[in-house]
């Protein structure tokens, strides 16, 4: 749990799931996800999906080819 973005942690878990067909999923705090998406990289940013959301929290599924 983080509470600022960092790019680079996260870039190195997104290359260390690629060529498997896994997902990477992240949870933030309730508007945050659109900023979580401009922290991935830019080629998984369309497939991002809100999985699930309430008041306080938001789930994303990051699928990764």
């Amino acid at each position: 749990m983080q509470k600022e973005a960092d790019r680079e942690t996260l870039a190195e878990l997104i290359d260390a799931n690629r060529g498997h067909g896994r997902n990477v999923w992240l949870i933030t705090t309730g508007g945050h996800g659109a900023r979580a998406k401009s922290s991935l990289p830019a080629d998984l940013r369309s497939r991002t999906e809100v999985a699930y959301e309430n008041a306080h929290y938001t789930l994303l599924k990051v699928p990764v080819p």
